[in-house]
Parts: C-alpha cells; structure tokens; sequence
C-alpha cells in the first residue's frame, strides 16, 4: 500500500464530502372543504423563492489506512433555507379598496441520516440512504389587519432513497437522488 500522504483520494472515496449551493422552492397548498362549508379555507399557491442549501456527508471509517466495506457508510446532515419569502393575502378594507397584507414568512429544511455508497467502475457512484428531516412553513400572522388562513406548519418526515453520481472528472460531477417522503408528524 502506497503511504498515506501519497494516496489519491477521490470524490468516490473522500471522507468528507461537503456541498454548498442554492436552491429554489415553490409552495402550494390544496383543501378539499366539504359541500356547503360557510366559509371553506383558501389555497396557497407560492411563487418559486431562492434558497441556501448546505449538506456534509461524513464516512469516519475512511480515514483508516485499511479499505473496508464500512469505510463507504456514513452519516449525513443537511440545511436548507428559503433566503426570501412572503406570503400575500389579499382582502378587501371597510371602504370596498381591494388590498394586500404582506406577511413576512419563513421556510426552512433540516435533516440527519445514514448513506452508505458503492463506486461502480471509474466514474460512478451509487447510494442509499435513509434520513429524518423536518420541514417548516411559518406565516407571521400578528399584526395582520385581515385574518391570515394559510397554516403555519412543521412536519416530520423519514426519507428514504437511493441515488447516482457521474464523475465527469475530477472535480466536476453530476447527481441526481430520489427519495419516498413519509409524513411521521404534522401539525400548525
């Protein structure tokens, strides 16, 4: 084996992987209102907001000198944060004028799991995984001169997936994951 400072570590095998970027979110919101409600709960159908997004995945088992099947499991953590956002409710004030309350909103994704990879040849790379996030939508209703309808919500999810790399070279690649999200907790 060839001494440690000499070995070539890439983007299959580094211990720590690390991935800053933006991202973009959109929000829409459905209610089926039973038939002859009064007053059924209005949509919410959000434009697409800018957003930072931060994930490391860390494999401890791959700084060993060693190679081993367990140095390609590790753990993940990830953020994300919508950077703008603001919800509008239009209604109408005491004189008939049509007007908007602009709500400052906040949305937000965290998340931690397992991953574990699998180098396919020299340029491709295959995971599975398994995380827990939590997703939250606030809409800072205090204040607002109209009742505010569209829910603050946080949820919980378990998110598993799979998910492939192509190593274009060495410091280019492209990703794309998938992942089933089950609702574990939801509320306002």
């Amino acid at each position: 084996e060839a001494p440690r400072s000499s070995r070539v570590v890439d983007m299959r095998s580094a211990a720590i992987e690390l991935t800053v970027g933006a991202s973009a979110s959109q929000r829409r919101l459905g209610f089926t209102a039973t038939a002859g409600l009064a007053d059924p709960p209005d949509g919410y159908k959000g434009g697409t907001v800018p957003g930072s997004y931060l994930a490391a995945e860390v494999y401890p088992l791959a700084l060993r000198r060693a190679p081993s099947p367990l140095a390609n499991l590790g753990v993940t953590l990830h953020a994300e944060k919508v950077l703008k956002i603001e919800t509008r409710v239009p209604y109408d004030d005491i004189n008939g004028v049509r007007m908007t309350s602009i709500r400052p909103t906040k949305q937000s994704r965290f998340g931690a799991g397992l991953v574990y990879r699998h180098p396919i040849g020299a340029r491709l790379l295959v995971k599975g995984m398994v995380s827990y996030q939590t997703s939250t939508f606030f809409v800072q209703k205090q204040g607002s001169p109209v009742v505010v309808d569209v829910p603050s919500v946080s949820y919980g999810l378990l998110a598993p997936g799979a998910g492939v790399r192509y190593l274009a070279n060495d410091k280019l690649s492209a990703s794309l994951d998938a992942r089933y999200l089950v609702v574990t907790k939801s509320g306002e």
